[in-house]
């Protein structure tokens, strides 16, 4: 009869608690950005350490960090107000896991963690490339076989996108708008060196003789060459080059580095300006430039460029 008291009370005091604590954690109501614990290669860890280190169970810098193996994966929410240690300089940082409402702690920065924000910002990305690399995907016997025996000019995009093997198996890139006659359509080389699975393969050949197989991008094939032969020897120079000189008409520049991620205008009584964003992995050219150009009525007045 003890016994069963004991077990009795025990389970009082259990009841009493999960239901205080459900009172005092309304999770899904809860302000604040909503993060998960994220994961990380054994190599990471073993160079760096336990990568949640920073995380403790209490406010104090010298307690030990929360295990990564009980809380990768693990779901939280950051609480909107920080509180500043005085005596540490540290800013702390308060989260609460979705799992068990459990308090923990972080203090300097937060690390080790990834947003739901972030989350969704990485997923644009990745479907914004996966746009891209399909659209590279899909050049169709239809787009390309009323082209065989001209000379088409591959226009500016990513380094895979101007890559020529040759039939000794050589691998280069052609140059920016480099003139190739078309031979053949193919769906693998003949070193069944397959880029892309759904890719076809254009038989072209260079001036010099040179032949070789480009995985063919129907949206970079310019079919009448774009440099204009009655522009200055010196601005045709810069835009082989992919370079660019106050003066440049936005076409000029177009061809030199592509379309650009981004255009803001504005627009006067007097004239246009514009500005251009251009952004490695997001504008026109994957690989190319990252800055600002400034355009008014047309012709480019300003560089700013960490290219």
């Amino acid at each position: 009869m003890k016994i069963i008291f004991i077990v009795f009370i025990f389970l009082l005091q259990f009841l009493y608690i999960t239901e205080i604590q459900s009172e005092t954690c309304d999770y899904e109501n809860m302000k604040g950005d909503e993060f998960e614990f994220k994961s990380f290669s054994e190599n990471t860890i073993n160079f760096n350490g336990n990568p949640y280190e920073k995380w403790k169970k209490e406010k104090n810098t010298y307690a030990e960090g929360i295990s990564y193996q009980s809380y990768k994966g693990k779901m939280g929410k950051l609480n909107p107000k920080t509180e500043w240690d005085w005596n540490g300089r540290y800013t702390w940082y308060e989260a609460t896991l979705k799992d068990n409402c459990e308090k923990i702690y972080t203090f300097d920065e937060l690390t080790g963690i990834i947003t739901e924000a972030e989350k969704e910002e990485q997923k644009k990305q990745k479907q914004e490339i996966k746009e891209r690399i399909s659209a590279y995907n899909h050049c169709s016997e239809n787009d390309v076989k009323d082209i065989i025996g001209k000379t088409i000019y591959i226009g500016q995009g990513w380094n895979l996108a101007k890559l020529l093997i040759t039939k000794s198996g050589q691998k280069f890139f052609l140059k920016p708008f480099e003139p190739v006659k078309v031979i053949n359509l193919t769906r693998v080389t003949p070193h069944e060196k397959i880029l892309w699975s759904e890719s076809y393969y254009l038989e072209v050949e260079r001036v010099n003789g040179e032949k070789g197989w480009y995985p063919c991008q129907n949206d970079l094939i310019e079919y009448t060459s774009p440099i204009s032969n009655k522009w200055p020897a010196e601005i045709i120079h810069l835009i082989k080059a992919q370079k660019l000189a106050i003066g440049m008409t936005t076409e000029q520049v177009l061809i030199s580095w592509g379309k650009p991620l981004k255009i803001n205008s504005n627009r006067s009584r007097y004239s246009v300006t514009e500005q251009w964003i251009y952004e490695p992995g997001r504008s026109t050219n994957w690989y190319g430039p990252s800055g600002y150009l400034y355009f008014e009525n047309g012709e480019l007045t300003n560089i700013q460029t960490s290219r």
